[in-house]
């Protein structure tokens, strides 16, 4: 086993975080959970952008993988991928670009059995599906070029992430965008800890984990723009296409604002803008806590945010106390919708100052602010 590898995401140095078996899966097939398999799969992580990934599948072959892992009883493990999933994905296409099919020249990537381009080819889209798995005699440069490109459930199946990222942007139209569903490590896989989270799951065929710093990686490397628009839905492109572009927040320039401050506060007269999951993002880039985790990952503790979703509901009064620049703020006003509202305490006065300043730029009107 190396102690270390290069890190395919960001070129940094990966080491050895966990061993699990091959067995571990998302969830407990129908009948009980499955035996070991006596097979080790050690995952690495990247002590730079924190992608993690098992770097020995890389030495699979196809026959390896049909045999251990895509063979017949996958469906125990992944009950919807053959028609579940890709119907809810095509009806998700159509609420976001059905009136514009015709602008659209569609590549389903990953697609499996093709059933998303099926379905799509039957409302009037034009549609191709393409699986390196499944049409293993089909060239991907010979499909031509698309405006859109989907990756469902693909990138944390990947092996070769420097290859994937290759095969997209050769096959992206210049005015083309892809969308892509993975979930992302961030507070889920931790430096010296062990692996407990569900979705790192090797029988799944989850071997290669993203966090978010490490898909802006990738796309930097490949010269695309990034934005996720949830914890496991994003997108990467060139040059967004006008039918897309209600989707895509051109991405805000990182820049230095002046901000009004004193000697015995906490922080120097600057800030500095990102862009967030939730949208733009004033942060203090000398903050070692909050600043820090906006300028590496684009959020703070998002676990917790996570959590949150499963008790705070539309039409909720939530009460942020020690809101600091709104972090959760931006998101929980999110959550509870127009009905409800968020009450922010914040007594740190240039905190409250970037609070406020980032429900502005979110353009959040349900929250009341106290800087007390």
């Amino acid at each position: 086993m190396n102690l270390s590898v290069e890190c395919p995401a960001c070129g940094g140095t990966c080491t050895p975080l966990d061993v699990v078996d091959l067995s571990k899966s998302c969830l407990v097939p129908a009948g009980g959970i499955p035996p070991l398999s006596g097979i080790p799969v050690y995952y690495y992580s990247c002590g730079t952008c924190r992608f993690c990934f098992a770097p020995d599948f890389s030495k699979w072959t196809l026959g390896d993988f049909e045999e251990h892992i895509y063979n017949h009883d996958y469906i125990l493990f992944d009950p919807e991928y053959l028609d579940i999933r890709p119907r809810n994905n095509a009806k998700a296409l159509l609420d976001l670009f059905g009136e514009r099919k015709g602008e659209i020249r569609h590549l389903d990537y990953g697609g499996g059995n093709g059933q998303l381009s099926q379905l799509l080819r039957e409302a009037g889209w034009d549609s191709v599906s393409y699986d390196p798995f499944v049409d293993r005699d089909m060239k991907p440069e010979a499909l031509g070029t698309f405006s859109l490109i989907t990756a469902y459930e693909v990138f944390e199946h990947v092996p070769d992430v420097q290859a994937l990222m290759y095969n997209l942007t050769s096959l992206l139209d210049e005015q083309g965008i892809i969308l892509f569903s993975t979930l992302l490590n961030d507070g889920e896989i931790l430096p010296d800890s062990r692996i407990t989270w569900w979705y790192a799951s090797p029988r799944n065929g989850h071997i290669s984990l993203f966090s978010r710093r490490s898909l802006q990686s990738l796309a930097g490397r490949a010269g695309l723009e990034f934005q996720s628009f949830s914890r496991g839905f994003h997108a990467f492109w060139k040059a967004v296409p006008a039918w897309a572009a209600h989707l895509v927040k051109l991405p805000i320039k990182k820049q230095e604002v002046s901000v009004s401050t004193h000697a015995c506060q906490p922080f120097p007269p600057f800030v500095e803008l990102t862009e967030s999951r939730y949208g733009p993002m004033l942060y203090p880039p000398k903050d070692q806590y909050v600043g820090r985790s906006f300028k590496e990952y684009g959020d703070f503790s998002q676990g917790e945010l996570d959590l949150f979703t499963h008790f705070i509901n539309p039409g909720s009064i939530v009460l942020d106390i020690g809101a600091n620049i709104g972090a959760h703020t931006v998101p929980l006003a999110q959550l509870v919708g127009d009905g409800g509202v968020v009450v922010a305490f914040e007594p740190q006065p240039v905190l409250h100052k970037i609070l406020c300043a980032n429900l502005v730029l979110n353009s959040v009107p349900n929250v009341i602010t106290y800087a007390m």
